[in-house]
């Protein structure tokens, strides 16, 4: 069912909403008159979808994909609502409506932003790298950083890539995948035989990133 919210201004029948979903509870789920009420329901409640999205706008957030966000919302409770249970469908369906929302902001902020025991792990591994490489003479590794530290090498490899997601703006899984498939090439590059001295760089294979 494709769900298609265009107003928030639109009123709340709510009354005619209640009483289709009190209609819904006694049709048995799957059957065909279960899923006609089911979708006059939704449809009629859809403005309480455009409504509730309305108070996330301006956020960065395309106003449709907030309402998308909102519709769902509203199907889960409509799945979920037992009339008489509570003060009434519109109390039961913003609340879950709301987290719906506030879950695709946490998750849009998780895209471009660490952890926070990786956030406190930064500043730390700032300083372990710097007093290291006056230390070594060289630039330390990941496996130099953690000796260090006392913390796996892997939560400094994660503090890196999130510094990275952060300059280039892209999120810190990205970044991952993008520095693996990097380290992939770069293995190929050495590993491929050629000329004696050319590094790899026969004729039909050159470094991607040369260009």
């Amino acid at each position: 069912m494709s769900l298609v919210v265009t107003r928030s201004d639109k009123p709340v029948d709510e009354n005619g909403v209640e009483a289709l979903l009190i209609e819904l509870a006694g049709q048995a789920p799957g059957g065909s008159g279960h899923d006609e009420v089911r979708r006059r329901a939704i449809e009629l409640a859809l403005p309480l979808a455009a409504r509730v999205a309305a108070r996330y706008r301006f956020r960065g957030v395309p106003d449709e994909d907030l309402r998308q966000v909102a519709a769902l919302g509203l199907v889960q409770a409509i799945d979920g609502y037992r009339p008489g249970a509570g003060p009434g469908f519109v109390a039961y369906a913003v609340p879950t409506m709301l987290g719906s929302l506030r879950h695709y902001f946490r998750d849009l902020a998780w895209g471009v932003r660490p952890p926070r025991t990786l956030l406190d792990l930064r500043p730390t591994v700032a300083v372990a790298e710097e007093m290291l490489t006056q230390r070594l003479r060289r630039a330390p590794g990941d496996t130099d950083i953690a000796a260090e530290l006392g913390v796996a090498a892997s939560d400094v490899g994660a503090v890196t890539q999130a510094e990275i997601a952060r300059t280039v703006g892209l999120s810190q899984m990205h970044v991952s995948r993008l520095l693996g498939e990097a380290l992939c090439l770069l293995r190929r590059y050495v590993a491929r035989p050629g000329p004696a001295g050319s590094g790899g760089t026969e004729k039909g294979w050159a470094v991607p990133w040369a260009s």
